[in-house]
């Protein structure tokens, strides 16, 4: 079965979606307006940096930055690679991150943690290369929108969590702040929060209508900051949790 592409969406056969410009789910704008006004980064690092989309963000705002991307594929390291970013080509779920404690300034981690199984992981060692005072950027799909709310009423199934998709985790306001807050024993705490992408409005409307009602937009954007010297909370979280795999293994 062939799906169709139109505006950057994936399976957006509904003429209603004809005017959706699909990159406005990625949130450049609603990332450049969370770092605003946080002063100048000296190291950033971006979790599956893919082009470097969002590294450039930073660059813009902190020209003297030195900018690091994760990523595993192969063709979008070597164009990171191309564009001045330390690229190391990592398997997230599987391997420690090659930096030592406290390295970076701001890490970044937009549309990946619905494709993550073992998120725990991940975020422990996030929280371990983030200084103390420093920044995380968290973006992810919103299976709270608007029109996923709409959606389920009518019995249809939310677009974020489609069986047939690469998604495999949900996420929502006040439940993945939620779970930062519990998993990280209170390091983190949130500092700002946006939306980006409303459907099924073309994008000056969903940038107007995401703005105002940002936990109903389709990707929603977290700011949160380090309060504390990290230990390995979110690691014995993920630990003492049967889903759990990689947190089985020693931190050693």
């Amino acid at each position: 079965m062939q799906f169709k592409k139109k505006s950057g969406v994936v399976g957006a056969q509904s003429p209603l979606l004809r005017w959706v410009c699909g990159s406005e789910q990625y949130g450049a704008h609603a990332i450049g307006r969370l770092l605003r006004h946080k002063g100048s980064f000296k190291k950033a690092l971006d979790l599956g940096a893919g082009t470097g989309r969002d590294l450039e963000i930073i660059r813009k705002s902190s020209p003297g930055v030195e900018l690091f991307g994760i990523e595993f594929d192969a063709q979008q390291c070597a164009i990171l690679k191309s564009k001045g970013v330390k690229t190391y080509q990592v398997d997230l779920e599987s391997s420690r991150l090659p930096f030592e404690d406290e390295y970076f300034d701001i890490v970044i981690i937009n549309q990946v943690l619905e494709h993550i199984k073992d998120i725990f992981f991940i975020l422990h060692e996030t929280a371990r290369v983030l200084k103390t005072g420093g920044y995380v950027l968290i973006g992810v799909p919103n299976v709270a929108s608007l029109h996923n709310r709409a959606l389920l009423l009518f019995g249809q199934h939310p677009t974020q969590a489609k069986s047939y998709s690469a998604h495999i985790r949900t996420f929502s306001k006040q439940d993945t702040q939620r779970m930062i807050e519990l998993a990280g024993n209170g390091v983190f705490q949130l500092v700002d929060f946006a939306g980006a992408q409303f459907y099924p409005f073309p994008k000056k409307i969903a940038r107007l209508l995401s703005s105002a009602l940002p936990s109903f937009a389709f990707s929603i954007f977290f700011l949160f900051q380090k309060q504390s010297d990290y230990t390995d909370s979110f690691y014995q979280y993920g630990k003492s949790l049967t889903a759990s795999t990689f947190c089985k293994n020693s931190l050693k």
